[in-house]
């Protein structure tokens, strides 16, 4: 199937959602979503694995330097996201909202996320927090590429494992770690289930590979493709590499180019960027047809519900019908409270870009005085009060530009992370509470509950304007002006510096105002969406099964005349949902009622 057809299939299922009546039309929407975002190409890529098989030692051995903290004991105990950028840098934010900002060394940054995202530094994340990110220049870190290193699973740390499994469906891709010691576990075959539902490619990596003889990787080859194949449900061709990640970082540090190329690891990063080169758009597209293959369960979920309450006798249905709505009731509750703490956080995410703004007009101040005064040194002495306050202001102009874009930059990111953080902690919190309304409605209505609740999440931005030079607007200032050329040279000096002065504060007043403007406004859109979008999903979701409910209990009073009727348009409905399946997961097999085999 190709783009193009995938497109037109989303349009189909729209269309079909759409003409289903109002209780789809937000599964609807979000097919249409679907369709217009295949266009963005942002591909997000998993490293998973059993804990203590090397994955952060293979992200370090990619990035060419040791980053990651790595150690005896599990160590990764928070989702780490690295991204493209100019610069190494380390940003975490806290669930309150506050962000920290590292730039420095790789040992200084190391140090960072050793305290704030393994499970030594912060114990059951008892520091709070939200997000871990790094900024890379690595190749790897292809522009629209988010690789993300997450804890191992199986360990005794069991809010390891089902953090990585929450990390899945939002994935796109993965690289599966193993290793010789042992070469695959009962847990671990168990997890590649759930990745190979999840990712549309993964990539397993044998780490510590410098253990085993030529024959001893022959041998786990095939074992290796055998237990892949029969017990998790890959392809008998699956790639596979065999690296050691600690020769890879031995090699780097001490540039030794054999010991490198020993390693392995030369071979997984041409293939990782050829892939993420020529094979980006066809993963894309196969996880865009996966979720839109979701969207169809999600509509599937709901007849099983509307035919399961359609065979009820009427008494018995108003009974369950009322134990789910006095669940909805709590769950309303429960929405009143996130509306409340959402509330909160966005106040607390305008006051810390007010203090931020404030920190950095002071900072700010002071650099570009300094500046001026080391403009002023490097003149000299041989200008006149007025040439000289020219020239200063001509340098401080370009000056103003420069230290104000990188500060847009800095506070912009700052406030992104802590808006993006607060919105993932608020929709995982929605999504079990999704999931808790799908699994009452199953157990009362005795129809298997659709698992993964995934809600979409969104992004805004809005540009501050930066202001350079401060216009003369008045006559009396430029009366002013004129008339400082008739006073004594010492006099001449006082007021230019005096009015220079002034130049300066009003520059940075009036930038980082713009600045903290443009961060208050697109803070406030972003809450304002985030409540829009995602509560709006909540509510679809809701209505959804809701409405699967009443529709049958409207219709008990004319049930006997109606129900043959009724069942005959849900399997034909049903039908048309099956065939769109089909389509978009070829795979995928029924049995002659519709139900998936």
């Amino acid at each position: 199937m190709t783009g193009g057809d995938l497109i037109a299939h989303l349009a189909k299922l729209s269309q079909v959602l759409e003409a289903m009546g109002p209780s789809f039309s937000g599964i609807a929407g979000r097919a249409e979503e679907l369709r217009v975002r295949l266009d963005e190409a942002r591909l997000r890529l998993a490293v998973l694995g059993q804990f203590k098989r090397g994955k952060s030692s293979l992200l370090n051995a990619l990035l060419g330097e040791p980053i990651l903290p790595t150690g005896v004991l599990p160590l990764t105990a928070l989702p780490t996201f690295l991204r493209r950028g100019s610069e190494r840098l380390v940003r975490v934010t806290l669930a309150h909202g506050w962000c920290k900002r590292v730039t420095g060394s790789v040992e200084t940054l190391s140090q960072v996320l050793a305290h704030y995202a393994t499970e030594q530094g912060n114990p059951g994340n008892r520091l709070g927090v939200a997000q871990v990110e790094v900024e890379h220049p690595g190749s790897l870190l292809a522009d629209g590429v988010e690789i993300v290193d997450t804890p191992g699973i199986g360990s005794t740390v069991l809010q390891n494992t089902r953090t990585a499994k929450a990390v899945l469906p939002a994935c796109d891709a993965a690289i599966f770690v193993l290793s010789p010691d042992p070469p695959i576990t009962e847990v671990e075959v168990e997890f590649l289930r759930s990745v190979k539902e999840a990712a549309a490619k993964t990539v397993f990596v044998v780490n510590k590979a410098d253990r085993l003889s030529p024959a001893d990787r022959q041998e786990l080859v095939t074992f290796l493709r055998r237990v892949l194949h029969e017990q998790a449900g890959f392809s008998q061709e699956e790639v596979l590499f065999f690296i050691s990640a600690q020769m890879a970082l031995q090699g780097q540090a001490t540039r030794d180019e054999a010991i490198r190329r020993q390693s392995g690891i030369g071979e997984l990063s041409t293939y990782l960027k050829e892939f993420l080169l020529t094979g980006k758009r066809t993963v894309l597209e196969e996880a865009t047809r996966r979720k839109g293959a979701r969207l169809i369960r999600e509509a599937l979920f709901a007849f099983d519900l509307r035919q399961k309450a359609a065979e009820l006798p009427r008494r018995e249905l108003e009974r369950r019908s009322e134990r789910f709505d006095a669940h909805l009731t709590r769950m309303t509750l429960e929405r009143t409270y996130l509306r409340d703490r959402v509330a909160g956080d966005r106040r607390r995410v305008l006051e810390q870009v007010d203090r931020r703004a404030e920190e950095l007009a002071r900072r700010l101040r002071e650099g570009l005085t300094s500046y001026v005064e080391r403009t002023r040194e490097r003149a000299g002495r041989g200008l006149g009060p007025k040439r000289l306050h020219r020239l200063i202001k001509t340098a401080l102009a370009e000056e103003v530009e420069r230290v104000f874009k990188g500060a847009e930059g800095e506070l912009t990111a700052e406030a992104q992370a802590m808006v993006r953080s607060i919105e993932e902690a608020h929709c995982r919190e929605i999504e079990g509470l999704l999931h808790r309304v799908r699994q009452t409605a199953a157990d009362l209505f005795e129809v298997p509950c659709l698992e993964g609740v995934v809600l979409d999440r969104l992004e805004a931005h809005r540009e501050a304007r930066i202001a350079t030079q401060r216009w003369v607007t008045s006559f009396g200032e430029e009366a002013s002006s004129w008339l400082v050329g008739f006073l004594p040279q010492s006099l001449q000096a006082a007021r230019l510096d005096r009015r220079l002065r002034e130049e300066l504060d009003y520059l940075v007043a009036r930038n980082i105002e713009d600045l903290r403007w443009a961060l208050v406004q697109n803070a406030q859109d972003a809450f304002r969406l985030f409540q829009e979008r995602i509560v709006t999903q909540l509510d679809s979701a809701v209505e959804t099964i809701r409405t699967a409910i009443r529709t049958v209990l409207t219709r008990q009073a004319d049930r006997e005349a109606e129900q043959a009727t009724d069942l005959e348009r849900l399997a034909r409905d049903r039908q048309s949902l099956e065939r769109l399946l089909s389509t978009l997961m070829p795979g995928h097999r029924a049995d002659a009622d519709g139900n998936p085999l």
